[in-house]
């Protein structure tokens, strides 16, 4: 099934998309390639691992910015997860308007300004509007992810 989409944020020199991806830059640390071996069938897998740099914080005029972009135009989702192998609750930012699933912006509970705790994050991510975008495009089988439960306990285990 072909589906198509308006002009989007991920055209280059979008400001907003260089915003997204200059915050998500800073908050991280250079990627590095990693090698895990298999315990039982002894086949090893290459894959790249980014960690957050948990000394940055992004400010709250960033982070009002960020969820601002949360929007039907943009056709950004903002998407609960776990980070640090489950340790931490996580937002990803990502673009919901493609097969793709392009990840913009992860962020790690830590980095955020303090007001901005799970419930205030819940205001954006469980608001009708983000909730719609990502079921589309779970109805059209574009995406497999989990819909967002507004439950700490399920990002954090």
């Amino acid at each position: 099934m072909n589906v198509t989409f308006p002009p989007s944020i991920l055209e280059a020199g979008n400001a907003d998309l260089q915003f997204l991806k200059s915050l998500d830059g800073r908050i991280h640390e250079e990627p590095y390639d990693m090698t895990l071996r298999a315990n039982i069938s002894g086949h090893s897998r290459r894959m790249k691992i980014r960690h957050s740099n948990l000394d940055v914080k992004i400010s709250s005029p960033e982070m009002e910015r960020v969820l601002g972009l949360v929007n039907d135009e943009t056709k950004l989702v903002l998407v609960p997860t776990n980070t640090n192998w489950g340790f931490n609750v996580g937002y990803n930012i990502q673009y919901a308007g493609t097969s793709r699933q392009d990840l913009l912006l992860s962020i790690n509970e830590h980095q955020l300004p303090r007001e901005y705790d799970f419930d205030k994050m819940s205001e954006t991510f469980m608001r009708g509007d983000n909730i719609q975008r990502i079921k589309k495009l779970r109805d059209l089988g574009i995406w497999t992810i989990g819909m967002p439960v507004k439950d700490y306990g399920h990002y954090e285990y």
